[in-house]
């Protein structure tokens, strides 16, 4: 380590917002920030170009911080293409690239318009017209936002209609997690402003279409990318991201007819039967060890421990997307908003 180092910066550019982790090298305490713009030209051009903005905003973030440059180092990692900066970085990369190289928890890096795993990059074009079935307010909305990606849609509408071309482009898509994984769910569309917090959930748990039993994680400090840079970088560093996702809990995504028996620690249970085609949440907490017997058609007759967390156990039993059945999507929103006690 350099004489009188004393920070590491690491920054991840999304499509939409820059995530920031600062870590100090002395007590290996760590800090997270979001910016909530990226680069437009649009919006820009007339004033800088992308390598002075991001300059710009990485300067401005460290004088918030009143940290001397020769104090710090700065490594960037890019959703698609290393970001231009107009200052030297020890590191910047793809998070196309990095991604390949994560172990553990499974990813998914989702913004409006793509999402990005280890195995698979998936977009769609922004401006689709009329094959989105818009009205010509809604299409403006998103030609807007397609021009100005830091603009956050507020309509219900709008953020479905983005979801749900998401999750089309998933579909039966073969991706490369196993049937019993911990899938952790990154990027720009989970790190800003939380508006309708059960969108994001139905979008993290359509975006799951492989049967199986799932810890559902949600990542809105953009810790998975940002620790995968820092990993990169200085492999001797050690970060663990747990402490920082937020455990939905657990999704059984079972197509077809399901009988669930839940057991608690204390020796309770509760058996219950989830008919195909439906979308059912069971309140769980999670500190609580549960003990769950499962039979489907599909998953088979499996026991399984299950965990609870922000919204407990979801039993999903649809064979297709939740966005392409109006009764489960409404039933999904009706039930996950009981889950968010501000609605």
């Amino acid at each position: 380590m350099p004489t009188g180092l004393r920070y590491l910066l690491a920054c991840y550019f999304d499509v939409s917002d820059v995530s920031f982790a600062l870590l100090s090298l002395d007590s290996n305490n760590i800090e997270f920030f979001n910016f909530p713009y990226t680069y437009s030209s649009e919006a820009f051009s007339n004033q800088t170009n992308e390598a002075g903005f991001n300059k710009e905003v990485i300067d401005a973030f460290i004088k918030s911080k009143k940290i001397k440059t020769p104090d710090l180092e700065v490594i960037a990692v890019g959703f698609m293409e290393i970001p231009p900066i107009d200052l030297e970085t020890k590191v910047s990369l793809k998070l196309v690239s990095l991604i390949k190289e994560m172990k553990g928890n499974y990813p998914f890096v989702v913004n409006d318009f793509s999402v990005l795993t280890g195995d698979a990059i998936l977009s769609y074009e922004r401006c689709l017209g009329k094959s989105q079935n818009m009205d010509g307010g809604e299409g403006d909305e998103l030609a807007n936002l397609s021009i100005y990606p830091q603009l956050i849609p507020t309509d219900i509408p709008i953020i479905t209609g983005l979801d749900k071309c998401i999750t089309e482009k998933v579909n039966t898509l073969e991706l490369g997690y196993s049937p019993r994984q911990k899938l952790t769910f990154s990027g720009s569309r989970f790190s800003r402003p939380v508006i309708y917090e059960y969108l994001d959930w139905i979008l993290a748990f359509d975006l799951v279409r492989k049967p199986g039993i799932y810890e559902i994680l949600l990542d809105r400090k953009n810790t998975i990318p940002l620790f995968g840079l820092i990993s990169k970088y200085r492999p001797e560093i050690t970060l663990d991201p747990k402490p920082y996702l937020e455990s939905l809990g657990t999704l059984i995504n079972s197509p077809g007819d399901t009988e669930c028996l839940l057991t608690s620690d204390v020796g309770t249970s509760q058996f219950f039967e989830v008919k195909k085609d439906n979308f059912y949440v069971l309140p769980m907490l999670p500190e609580a060890g549960y003990s769950l017997a499962i039979k489907n058609h599909i998953i088979g007759n499996l026991k399984e421990v299950v965990t609870g967390g922000r919204v407990g156990l979801v039993v999903n039993t649809s064979s297709g997307s939740i966005f392409d059945n109006v009764r489960v999507f409404n039933d999904c929103v009706r039930q996950l908003s009981l889950c968010t006690p501000r609605y």
